[in-house]
């Protein structure tokens, strides 16, 4: 029996998935790239994947704020309680 999502904008496209797998996959790739570097102390290969990975940080901060709007009622909430904790 096939189950129904309430809001239809929920779902995500195959190609968004297949998107976001890459990116995932991007990430472990340049952790191995990581770990690689240090394993045969080499200092191109580090340099290389954090290279990657600040890139990869940038993609990801793209489409977080392309899915999520920068000024929410969340968002408002925790700038003004923020501070509000920090005060102690």
């Amino acid at each position: 029996m096939p189950t129904t999502v309430d809001n239809e904008e929920a779902e995500r496209s195959r190609t968004e998935l297949a998107g976001l797998a890459a990116l995932g996959l991007a990430y472990v790739l340049a952790g191995l790239g990581l770990f690689y570097g240090l394993a045969i102390d080499s200092m191109q290969v580090f340099t290389a994947a954090v290279i990657a990975i600040l890139v990869l940080l940038a993609v990801s901060m793209v489409i977080i704020v392309r899915n999520e709007p920068l000024v929410s009622r969340e968002n408002v909430v925790i700038s003004v309680c923020g501070p509000c904790l920090d005060a102690e």
